[in-house]
C-alpha cells in the first residue's frame, strides 16, 4: 500500500517491540469481579502488567485512577492503587519479591490474579491470597470525584526495558502468557 510504513523493515533499528491489549472505547467496567490467569516472564527486561484506568472522559491521570491488578518487575510482583488527591498523586502499593513466593518454580506456573471490587472497597489477590487493600472512601476527596465510583477499561501489556530493566542480556523472546481474562458482575 502506497504511503504506508511497515515497521519491520522500514527502520534504522529495531531491538524490541511489546505489546498490549485494551478494552479502551470497547468495553467498561464497574464494579465486579476480574481476574486472570496468566504465567509472566520474570527475567530482567520484562515487564507486564494487569491493570485498570478510569474511562471517565475529560478525566486524566491520576484523577482517572488506576488499579495495578498485576504489575511485574526487576524481580518483584506489585499489587497498586494509584489516584489523584488534593493535587497530588497517592499510591498504595504493595511488593513482594518473587524470591519469597517460590523463585523460579513459582515463575514457571500458571496463576490466578484477581481484583474483588465493589461500593466500599478493592481487594487485590494473587492465588486467592490479599495482596492489596484500599477503602474507597479514602479517595473520596480526589481530584474530579472519586475515580473509584466510576467505570474503568482493562489493559493487559507486556512492555520491554523501562522499569523492567534493561533487556540486552536478556535471551528473547520473553513471554506474558494468558490463559484467560474473566469479569464477573451482578446484573443492574
Amino acid at each position: 500500500m502506497p504511503g504506508s510504513e511497515n515497521w519491520k523493515t522500514r527502520r534504522e533499528w529495531i531491538d524490541y517491540t511489546s505489546a498490549s491489549i485494551t478494552s479502551r472505547r470497547l468495553r467498561e467496567f464497574k464494579y465486579g469481579k476480574f481476574e486472570m490467569r496468566a504465567r509472566i516472564d520474570t527475567r530482567l527486561g520484562s515487564w507486564p502488567a494487569f491493570w485498570t484506568l478510569g474511562a471517565t472522559p475529560g478525566i486524566r491521570w491520576p484523577a482517572c485512577g488506576e488499579v495495578d491488578i498485576m504489575e511485574f518487575y526487576t524481580g518483584t510482583v506489585l499489587a497498586n492503587f494509584g489516584y489523584g488527591l488534593d493535587g497530588k498523586t497517592k499510591w498504595l502499593a504493595f511488593r513482594k519479591p518473587v524470591a519469597e513466593l517460590g523463585g523460579d518454580a513459582w515463575s514457571k506456573e500458571f496463576h490466578i490474579w484477581t481484583m474483588e471490587w465493589d461500593e466500599k472497597t478493592v481487594d487485590l489477590l494473587l492465588d486467592g491470597k490479599r495482596m492489596n487493600h484500599l477503602d474507597v472512601a479514602t479517595a473520596d476527596h480526589a481530584d474530579g470525584g472519586n475515580p473509584f465510583h466510576k467505570p474503568v477499561y482493562l489493559i493487559l501489556n507486556q512492555a520491554i526495558g523501562g522499569n523492567g530493566g534493561d533487556p540486552s542480556q536478556t535471551k528473547f523472546p520473553t513471554r506474558f502468557e494468558v490463559d484467560w481474562v474473566r469479569v464477573y458482575q451482578r446484573r443492574q
